[in-house]
């Protein structure tokens, strides 16, 4: 059983590919496992898979018909070994020394993260916000609040935790999906660990196809159903949560009514049995924005609630 097995969904990144698992093989330690996942790329990306996979027999190669990442992460843990689960994306890649700094945390900890450099296409770089604590309320109400690094990258997950909990990636979403299973893990984890100070993993938000840099009314929308997910994992301790309930579910409305078509959110809006459960007035109080982007969105909010009266 290798100590690491590292999982790379794969899909149309013959770009960045090469640059990515070279970060991988060129680490001082060798006790791993990849496993590239290819999802039904239509470039060259596959036969780069193969060609690494011909020169070390540490590299697994999976093929499927397209999916979406979700479906190749379940693939790659369905077939890992590793103690400890590990995920890259494909147009991203490791520091120099990123296992080397990992590796003295992983007998405490279940759940170790480190932080992330992003690079912006205009070649500025900065590291994203990871708050240094092991306290579970805190880093639960940040993990809630999406408020610190929630995506399953630059962190180093004990793999019996997706196994004794069957934490997998939702294959229907196509936003939010690595949000629920950090926070998942982040919940069961015995003992976990961040550390701000670390930079493990360099993001390249110069990928203009990647889901992120794509947002539509679709996928804001889709964070909603995440929410909901989360509320249920946790709704034997939900109202200690409260407070960071009520700032996601404003912060996504306002993702909503000030980047994306305002029309089409309250078309939607005005359709749901129940609006409360997606936005409140008091969600809006209790947020964090400005009082004039709480005033923008208490417009917005009347203006679902007389659509509705007028239905």
């Amino acid at each position: 059983m290798p100590f690491l097995s590292i999982i790379i969904p794969v899909y149309n990144v013959e770009k960045y590919l090469d640059s990515c698992i070279e970060s991988i093989l060129s680490q001082q330690v060798k006790d791993f496992e990849l496993l590239l996942v290819n999802d039904g790329s239509r470039d060259s990306s596959l036969a780069i898979c193969n060609r690494y996979a011909s020169k070390d027999n540490r590299i697994k190669v999976f093929d499927k018909p397209n999916g979406g990442v979700s479906s190749a992460r379940n693939l790659g843990l369905d077939n890992a070994t590793g103690e400890y689960i590990m995920f890259v994306d494909a147009d991203d890649r490791l520091v120099h020394n990123a296992l080397e700094m990992f590796l003295p945390y992983t007998p405490d900890y279940d759940f170790v993260r480190m932080n992330i450099m992003m690079l912006n296409s205009n070649g500025s770089s900065k590291k994203l916000h990871l708050v240094a604590t092991e306290d579970k309320k805190e880093a639960m109400d940040l993990s809630i609040s999406n408020a610190i690094i929630v995506g399953p990258c630059s962190a180093l997950f004990r793999r019996s935790l997706f196994e004794e909990h069957n934490i997998r990636f939702d294959t229907e979403l196509q936003i939010g999906e690595d949000w629920i299973v950090s926070t998942q893990l982040l919940y069961h984890a015995k003992s976990f660990i961040f550390l701000p100070e670390k930079v493990a993993y360099i993001y390249d938000k110069s990928n203009e196809a990647s889901c992120t840099n794509n947002l539509s009314f679709t996928k804001g929308i889709q964070h909603y159903y995440a929410l909901q997910k989360l509320e249920a994992l946790v709704a034997d301790e939900r109202p200690q949560y409260d407070r960071a309930f009520h700032h996601t579910k404003t912060y996504i409305a306002g993702v909503l009514c000030f980047m994306t078509d305002r029309k089409e959110v309250i078309e939607w809006f005005k359709v749901q049995p129940d609006v409360k459960k997606f936005l409140s007035f008091k969600d809006i109080l209790l947020s964090n924005f400005s009082l004039a982007k709480k005033r923008r969105l208490c417009r917005c909010l009347c203006k679902i609630h007389m659509a509705r009266l007028r239905k």
